[in-house]
């Protein structure tokens, strides 16, 4: 029994390693796995970055509803720029001194873009451009949804609206 353990101790000490074979297998499935991996995450990433740009156009939407309703004047706001909402977003809390650079991007662009009386949201997913297929676009006119020009025009004292 002696002889027979010390015989494979032989064997294991001359057999160190792994043969060549047994490598490239495990480079091969580690190759595979990694194929496989890649554009799950990507998927995932994308889907995370798309539902936080949607979640901030809601924020920018209820902070310029806000803006407004905190002006002299709400039926004739003057436009918002992104850094005029940063009072009334909660990410301004993140300590920083550009709101721009706190909300979510498409690259090294910014996913919201305020225009005249737009806020335009885009997802654009990885690896594409704007011209691309599966870009969102998000879309708060705030000239025909937050302010009532007409009603406020016709309101005059005692007047009955036509």
């Amino acid at each position: 029994m002696r002889n027979k353990l010390q015989k494979f101790r032989h064997n294991f000490k001359k057999s160190k390693g792994f043969t060549l074979v047994e490598l490239i297998v495990v480079i091969i499935i580690i190759a595979i796995i990694t194929a496989v991996a890649v554009p799950a995450l990507t998927s995932f990433q994308d889907n995370a970055r798309k539902s936080r740009i949607q979640s901030e156009h809601r924020e920018l939407v209820s902070a310029i509803q806000s803006y407004i309703g905190a002006q002299d004047d709400p039926s004739n706001p003057t436009p918002p720029t992104l850094q005029d909402l940063a009072p009334y977003i909660s990410k301004n809390a993140k300590g920083s001194a550009d709101l721009k650079e706190a909300l979510a991007k498409n690259g090294k662009d910014s996913a919201h873009t305020i225009s005249g009386t737009k806020l335009t949201s885009t997802f654009i997913p990885s690896g594409k451009t704007a011209t691309d297929g599966g870009v969102k676009k998000w879309e708060y006119d705030w000239s025909s949804n937050g302010v009532n020009t007409t009603a406020a025009a016709n309101n005059n004292a005692g007047g009955a609206n036509p």
